[in-house]
């Protein structure tokens, strides 16, 4: 009877064993973005920046980003603005910036809540300045890579940072005649936090 009894219990734990590594095994085959297509993002600093600054100088961007999500890499666009506006007795001067770029990133899971992304961007930035009665226009092309990391809040909140070096390639004209083209680099620090939402 015991030999009977130790050898249903052998069966039962190699039977609750084999179960576990099922489980295990279908929640390894899960896909890496759990089903969601598509990953929107918020440059949350820019949206306190724009909710709680009411003098009208403030000249942080706003930026919203998208991603096609994918198995191992997204392909991703940004759009972005800018500006500011400053009239007093000493001197009228406004600034406005539109921002797009469009890239891929490839991307590794480290942990159930930290993935690690790479890839590159294609830049642009178009730029309209004033300044009493100088008027100046801006156009900036630029390619360059890019890494960040993403924390999961939930299977669909998520917050990132990322940081980018860029060549750019710059062509500036004023009301008066004058122009300037420019060459150099540019380096973002991972300074801003996303709040990204994915569906």
């Amino acid at each position: 009877m015991r030999k009977l009894l130790n050898l249903l219990g052998v069966l039962f734990l190699l039977g609750t064993f084999s179960q576990d590594i099922q489980a295990q095994s279908e929640v390894n085959s899960i896909p890496n973005n759990q089903g969601f297509n598509h990953h929107v993002s918020l440059d949350a600093g820019g949206l306190l920046d724009l909710v709680f600054n009411s003098s009208g100088n403030a000249d942080g961007p706003l930026f919203v980003s998208w991603r096609k999500l994918g198995e191992t890499s997204n392909r991703r666009m940004g759009f972005g603005i800018s500006g500011s506006f400053q009239t007093n007795s000493f001197q009228n001067s406004s600034y406005f910036t539109i921002s797009y770029s469009i890239g891929k990133e490839r991307f590794k899971d480290f942990s159930r809540r930290w993935q690690v992304f790479y890839g590159w961007d294609v830049i642009s930035h178009v730029s309209f300045q004033s300044f009493d009665d100088v008027n100046e226009t801006g156009v900036v092309l630029g390619w360059g890579p890019l890494a960040g990391i993403h924390f999961k809040i939930n299977e669909q909140l998520w917050i990132s940072t990322e940081a980018s070096l860029a060549i750019l390639f710059g062509l500036e004209g004023n009301s008066q005649g004058d122009a300037n083209f420019a060459v150099q680099t540019q380096f973002s620090p991972p300074a801003t936090v996303f709040l990204g939402y994915r569906f």
